[in-house]
């Protein structure tokens, strides 16, 4: 079973390869490295017997999560990986804190998408033109924590 923590310098390589495999457009070890700098970005990674198999990283916000990347190494796609750090994230959500986690994704991220509405994710925003390198238009998708009875 995977297990969390927290990411570390000599993560990197790994999670810098991880991202390399996943993306058409992906983030290099110095863009990480520029993220992770920021005193409210975090990034954890998934372990399976100490093997990095995958990682986000997001930034804290006042009232949600804002998920800037994410990745699960190929060998481990479809095997519950990303929802077991997904969930992660979700457990760190309270009704009086942060009550939501955000992403920005690709139009043309389909594989994302349905991975995201899978862990109840919704797509609440369009962003017109969104990334620079493409023009290509961002769907905001949103995770809300329920209402508590």
């Amino acid at each position: 079973m995977a297990t969390i923590r927290w990411m570390q310098t000599k993560d990197l390589d790994f999670v810098t390869s991880i991202e390399l495999k996943n993306n058409e457009f992906y983030s290099t070890r110095d863009d990480i490295i520029n993220l992770l700098r920021r005193k409210s970005v975090v990034g954890i990674v998934a372990l399976e017997e100490e093997e990095i198999i995958g990682f986000i990283i997001y930034e804290l916000m006042n009232r949600r999560i804002q998920m800037l990347d994410m990745g699960v190494h190929q060998d481990y796609h479809k095997k519950g990986i990303g929802s077991f750090m997904i969930n992660e994230l979700k457990d760190n959500l309270s009704p009086k804190k942060r009550t939501k986690i955000s992403v920005e994704v690709r139009e043309t991220n389909l594989g994302f998408q349905l991975f995201l509405q899978k862990n109840n994710f919704l797509a609440i925003e369009v962003l017109k033109d969104y990334f620079p390198d493409t023009n290509e238009d961002a769907f905001v998708m949103s995770y809300i924590l329920p209402a508590q009875k």
